[in-house]
């Protein structure tokens, strides 16, 4: 039963499509997956990834965001936020606009604040998991807002948010 249960999890969202109006990519996230029975009687997988996906500097820091099943929507704005947070810059800017122009033209106002609100939900949950710092600058109008203040109204604008760094030094002393 474990076993069933594992491939279902492991099958759901094998493909991850993105469409803009310049282009087309298509991304198959676990090309092969392969699973057998060990000399010791113990079931044992072995699962590729795609590359683009391994090679995130942070790939396991939102395991929390994928232990559910998501909706396509819910997918697509954590792959974004995933994509960005995980560049090495501390800065993450997201143009959520341009996000919501690379869906086809017939999204409706609903769904549009939809993913706002879920880009802000999970943008919340990275500031309380201490990973941004809690302010946010709106550009172009460089106005700065808490974040915990966010609404889907400052998402109209392109949003840089900033990735917090605990450093911490230790001594020696002789």
């Amino acid at each position: 039963m474990k076993l069933k249960k594992f491939f279902n999890v492991l099958s759901q969202d094998l493909v991850m499509e993105c469409f803009t109006d310049n282009s087309y990519r298509m991304l198959v996230t676990i090309p092969e997956a392969f699973v057998y029975k060990s000399e010791q009687n113990i079931w044992l997988a072995e699962v590729w990834i795609a590359e683009e996906l391994f090679e995130y500097l942070h790939p396991f820091l939102f395991m929390d965001f994928f232990n559910k099943k998501l909706t396509t929507d819910e997918f697509q704005v954590l792959f974004e936020i995933v994509q960005i947070f995980s560049s090495s810059s501390t800065r993450k800017e997201f143009n959520i606009q341009q996000f919501l122009d690379s869906y086809s033209s017939n999204i409706n106002g609903t769904r549009k604040k939809n993913i706002k609100d879920c880009f802000i939900r999970h943008i919340k949950v990275l500031y309380e998991q201490q990973k941004l710092q809690n302010q946010a600058l709106l550009f172009p109008s460089n106005q700065t807002v808490d974040i915990d203040q966010l609404n889907s109204i400052h998402l109209g604008q392109t949003l840089i948010l900033f990735e917090s760094i605990d450093v911490s030094f230790s001594y020696n002393y002789f």
